[in-house]
């Protein structure tokens, strides 16, 4: 197991990576009431790796530290994610326990599908409005519409 404290730091090689690095550290704090200092060991590392999909990641965890690679925001974000999955808390020592892991993800397809069947579900409009915007702010967008059969 990898000890986070509120010693430890993130650190990003660049600084487009910069705002998933506050967002993961904003998350910590919220989440487990630890604020991190500015001085301290850099445990939790950002790393470009322009082998990597956009949305792709790579997350290590051994007795270094925690190292998050990707080419792109989306990636570091889904590392971050799973980084926080496999974290836990010891309150009493105010500190943040990571198991030792080595995880590869990327995603299976280029976009992500959802149905809406409002003829079974009967969904209100505003609901379904809402639904369409929030579709919206994904990059791909494909919309198909199917008419009723029986």
């Amino acid at each position: 197991m990898y000890e986070l404290t509120r010693y430890s730091q993130i650190c990003v090689e660049d600084q487009a990576m910069q705002s998933v690095a506050n967002w993961l550290k904003d998350e910590i704090d919220r989440l487990f009431a630890i604020t991190t200092k500015s001085i301290g060991q850099q445990d939790i590392r950002f790393r470009h790796s322009p082998v990597l999909d956009n949305e792709a990641y790579k997350l290590r965890v051994d007795h270094t530290g925690i190292e998050i690679e990707s080419n792109g925001n989306a990636g570091f974000v889904y590392g971050c994610a799973t980084l926080m999955q496999l974290m836990d808390f010891d309150k009493d020592r105010q500190t943040l326990y990571v198991p030792h892991v080595a995880i590869h993800d990327a995603p299976r397809f280029r976009y992500r599908g959802v149905m809406l069947d409002s003829a079974r579900s009967f969904q209100p409009i505003s609901e379904i409005k809402t639904s369409f915007e929030s579709l919206c702010s994904l990059q791909d967008q494909h919309l198909s519409l199917a008419p009723y059969r029986r």
